[in-house]
Parts: structure tokens; C-alpha cells; sequence
């Protein structure tokens, strides 16, 4: 990218941060319609909420779920009022990413 296209960017990003504390990480790319979310504990922010740490995104009408600490099991998540109970595989598989629709 040239310099101008760089300042650009700078000046008009794509992506929202929309918090960044020490219980989560929150971004939004409003254009691409995704929310994402780095929870480190329990918690809720923007529209999401969750009962354990994970990695939540948010695209359109489907939810994506991990945990990088690939631990399985039932990870309740809350998303513009609804409620989801998404499975997280053990194994081979533990920390693989669970999509479902919203």
C-alpha cells in the first residue's frame, strides 16, 4: 500500500474496537457484518454474552464458538436476547471451532 492508502485506512478503519479490558476483547467489522469477542472469564459485551472464557464471532445469523484452552464441554451463550448451548468437542478435536445457527 502507498502511504496516502495507509493514512487512509488510519484515519477511517474498518473495524470497531468496541472494548478492550482484562474480562474481554471486543471488535466489530461493520461492513463484513461480524462481531468478535476474546472472553477471558465470563461475561457480556456488545450483544454477546457467555458463561465461560472462549472465542466468540458473530456473522450474519451464524455463531462461532472455541475454546484455545481446548477444553469440551456445554458453553452458554446469549446472543441480542437468545439462547444457544454450544458444544465443544473433546479429543482429537478439542479446540476446533463450533459453528450453529443463529
Amino acid at each position: 500500500a502507498t502511504a496516502e492508502q495507509t493514512a487512509d485506512r488510519a484515519a477511517h478503519p474498518d473495524i470497531e474496537v468496541l472494548e478492550q479490558t482484562d474480562r474481554f476483547h471486543a471488535v466489530r467489522h461493520a461492513k463484513l457484518g461480524i462481531t468478535a469477542v476474546a472472553f477471558f472469564a465470563a461475561g457480556a459485551v456488545a450483544n454477546i454474552e457467555v458463561d465461560r472464557p472462549c472465542l466468540v464471532m458473530v456473522r450474519g445469523r451464524r455463531l462461532s464458538v472455541c475454546d484455545p484452552a481446548n477444553k469440551p464441554g456445554t458453553v452458554r451463550v446469549t446472543v441480542d436476547g437468545r439462547d444457544y448451548a454450544v458444544e465443544l468437542p473433546g479429543g482429537q478435536l478439542a479446540g476446533s471451532t463450533v459453528t450453529v445457527a443463529l
